[in-house]
């Protein structure tokens, strides 16, 4: 038996045949026989159910990474499986810490404030999508980098998260500034392109932008209408109050400033005559061509 992290134990209930089974074996990291310590025995009648305990942790470095209270734990789940305790397709999970208990995806209506779900999204590139956005607690993107995502996916796994805090401009909000919003994307497309294992989309990330662009952020913006309009107030007050104190500033919202400096999409570049009228070096103006003078 090689040096595991701790000791894990496996028990199941299964409806057979025979009727209902209960299976119980210890799992052990080794070449061979991995399976031991397996028991199957009649069981009494019960929902079927699997479970898992870790116990055991030793001190080969695990234990200086393992988190020091429940609590890490809990949020740890909440922020790694929250598209899936809120896809409407996970069994009920209980997990126990220590002497407190969580069951999900119950727990996750503890975090999660509003949710908004468009069932169908019709796109020509993507085909139909489903989009689930919500607003939760700043916990749900405790493990993350970042605090506002887009997750994308596939076959009820989540395949890549996407992260739009430069695109919202935003890093908390709510009444506490202590809000954050995540959104989950599903297709038949997502799920036809991805590999075997569920980790990488075949396709480059420029997809996942487009969809992100076209297809999901007119539903964000007016999702999160209020908290981006009081972000923009926000920034017009610091620009009033900038030019307030620095009236330099404020000099470009001037009728003749403004058209003296037009974007240059609207101004007309001068031709190469105009220059030799106006007696500029003709050698320093005249078009260049192939590479030369």
């Amino acid at each position: 038996m090689t040096d595991c992290f701790a000791d894990i134990r496996v028990d199941t209930a299964s409806t057979e045949a025979t009727g209902m089974q209960r299976r119980t074996f210890n799992f052990v990291l080794d070449v061979d026989n991995q399976i031991q310590n397996e028991v199957i025995e009649a069981a009494e009648p019960r929902e079927p159910y699997f479970l898992v305990e870790f116990k055991g942790l030793r001190t080969n470095g695990y234990r200086d990474k393992w988190p020091g209270r429940g609590n890490y734990v809990f949020q740890h789940l909440t922020s790694h499986f929250l598209p899936t305790f809120i896809g409407k397709r996970c069994p009920e999970i209980e997990v126990h810490v220590g002497g407190e208990t969580r069951t999900y995806p119950q727990a996750i209506n503890e975090i999660v404030h509003r949710t908004q779900t468009m069932e169908s999204l019709p796109t020509e590139e993507f085909g139909d999508l489903k989009l689930t956005m919500m607003e939760c607690e700043k916990i749900a993107s405790a493990d993350l980098k970042g605090s506002h995502f887009i997750h994308f996916i596939a076959h009820d796994r989540t395949v890549h998260s996407q992260s739009i805090d430069g695109k919202l401009g935003l890093k908390y909000f709510g009444p506490g500034d202590n809000l954050v919003f995540h959104a989950i994307l599903t297709g038949a497309f997502l799920d036809k392109h991805v590999n075997q294992e569920r980790t990488k989309f075949l396709f480059e990330d420029a997809v996942l932008e487009r969809m992100i662009n076209d297809v999901c952020w007119p539903h964000v913006e007016t999702f999160l209408a209020e908290p981006m309009a009081k972000l923009k107030g926000e920034q017009k007050a610091k620009i009033e109050s900038i030019t307030a104190t620095y009236p330099s500033v404020a000099f470009g919202m001037s009728t003749s400033f403004r058209t003296r400096c037009r974007p240059a999409s609207s101004r007309r570049m001068p031709s190469t005559d105009t220059f030799r009228a106006s007696g500029s070096d003709a050698t320093s103006v005249r078009p260049r061509k192939f590479g030369r003078y």
